[in-house]
């Protein structure tokens, strides 16, 4: 090979390598550039979905937070007491003395006098007797405001802690219309010692007594489902609580059930009645408790 042909080829060998050298570094900044593209994606990528768990871990937090929240107020609620619940202690009607029943001889002795003076023709009074909350067949009749004979009788024969109804039906003058009208009164009557039973505490202490330890049975009582209930008992003649039974349910046992215990330990000492003689007798008494009109 010639001179000049040596130089020819190492230029042409020089000129490839050149070429070659600059190939590789566009390839390289073109991998440079690949390469940080790809990190870029890689990047927002990364980022969208650590944005969307870091939201969605965010939503389920404040989820189970409010579910934190409300559950307890759900679970420790405690139902409702029901307040309207009313307690009296007494005899089962209106008391009337034996020692006045005794001595009565008229309507007059029995009904109102707004009653009495508001009649203007008397048609019947009948005297009847009640057992178990019902009238019975015990009745006698009249037609006159003076009681008669049968009738006299009848209610002279009650013994204590009996009831009785004195209905007298007749006719009145309405007093914004000016026209004639039935009408009656019918007081129910117990018959009650002289001198009735008393405890120790007031009723008033007795009702509060009742109320406070019937709280624990009375939570979740459904007013609407709640009905008048009385329990009754015997102040014996040596001051003794006895015979103690339910004459109506409240439609809630176990309120009926407590009520039973607890008047059977009453707190206090009872002082047993006494007839117009101050011999002490048996007087049976009633607590009423539920709604009104018991």
């Amino acid at each position: 090979m010639t001179y000049f042909e040596t130089i020819q080829s190492s230029f042409t060998s020089s000129n490839k390598i050149a070429s070659l050298i600059i190939k590789l570094k566009v390839m390289k900044k073109s991998i440079i550039i690949i390469c940080t593209v790809l990190v870029t994606l890689s990047l927002t990528a990364f980022g969208i979905l650590n944005k969307n768990e870091t939201e969605m871990t965010t939503a389920k937090s404040k989820a189970l937070k409010d579910v934190a929240i409300k559950s307890p107020q759900i679970d420790k609620k405690e139902p409702e007491i029901f307040e309207d619940f009313i307690y009296d202690i007494g005899t089962r009607f209106s008391p009337i003395k034996k020692s006045d029943l005794q001595k009565a001889t008229s309507i007059s002795d029995f009904i109102t006098a707004e009653s009495l003076n508001s009649i203007v023709d008397l048609k019947s009074v009948r005297v009847i007797v009640v057992k178990n909350e019902r009238q019975t067949d015990i009745q006698e009749l009249g037609y006159s405001k003076t009681l008669n004979k049968k009738q006299l009788q009848l209610l002279r024969s009650l013994d204590y802690s009996q009831g009785f109804n004195i209905r007298s039906e007749f006719t009145i003058i309405n007093p914004e219309t000016g026209l004639v009208e039935d009408n009656y009164d019918s007081p129910h009557l117990s018959v009650v010692p002289e001198y009735q039973a008393h405890n120790t505490l007031s009723k008033d202490l007795l009702k509060k007594y009742l109320k406070d330890n019937t709280k624990a049975v009375r939570q979740g009582v459904d007013p609407k489902k709640l009905r008048p209930a009385k329990v009754y008992f015997t102040v014996t003649k040596l001051g003794a609580i006895k015979n103690v039974r339910l004459d109506r349910s409240s439609y809630y046992p176990k309120v009926d059930n407590r009520m039973m215990e607890l008047i059977k330990t009453l707190p206090g000492t009872w002082t047993p009645a006494k007839n117009v003689n101050g011999e002490q007798v048996n007087q049976e008494l009633v607590v009423f408790f539920g709604l009104m009109g018991c």
